[in-house]
């Protein structure tokens, strides 16, 4: 039962919103590109429901009765669709946003301090480096959950961010 919870929210997080909003063929289908290729208002649409995948993951999971951790793999999960989407030939977003949804869920405040630390470095192309600064800043102010869950997103995020370096460099 579990794993198929998880099975569902990787596919919640496969959902290719991006793709539904523009109508056009991107690069990614991250929010940030939307901004770059419409302009705010699709990708503001766009970053919203990014953000509710994560944030749906997690909180139904824990409405479900399922355990701290089965919630944080079910979160683990949605950003895994929304990287690797499989209804988008395994090309999307950078995960950001639907980790941030993540996290709100587990810890607002850490969440919202995660964020504002990562933003500036997503603005300037550097989002890898945002994760792991505010990684390193979150972490240890957390409980061992939020600690655990926010590695994980980090790590699943820097991994996609080197496949795609390595893609574009091929």
């Amino acid at each position: 039962m579990i794993i198929l919870w998880w099975f569902l929210c990787y596919l919640i997080g496969s959902i290719p919103i991006a793709k539904f909003v523009t109508k056009r063929k991107l690069n990614f289908y991250s929010t940030s590109e939307v901004i770059r290729q419409t302009g705010w208002r699709k990708g503001l649409v766009v970053g919203f429901v990014d953000i509710s995948k994560g944030f749906l993951a997690v909180s139904l999971a824990h409405y479900y009765g399922f355990s701290d951790m089965v919630a944080l793999v079910a979160g683990l999960s949605a950003v895994a669709g929304q990287i690797f989407p499989v209804f988008n030939s395994f090309k999307g977003g950078g995960g950001i946003l639907t980790s941030y949804g993540s996290l709100l869920f587990i810890n607002i405040l850490l969440a919202n301090v995660a964020f504002a630390v990562v933003l500036p470095f997503v603005i300037l192309g550097l989002g890898g480096w945002g994760i792991i600064l505010a990684w390193l800043i979150t972490s240890p102010f957390g409980n061992n959950t939020y600690a655990l869950f926010a590695t994980g997103h980090a790590l699943m995020i820097i991994v996609a961010g080197g496949i795609r370096l390595y893609e574009s460099r091929c």
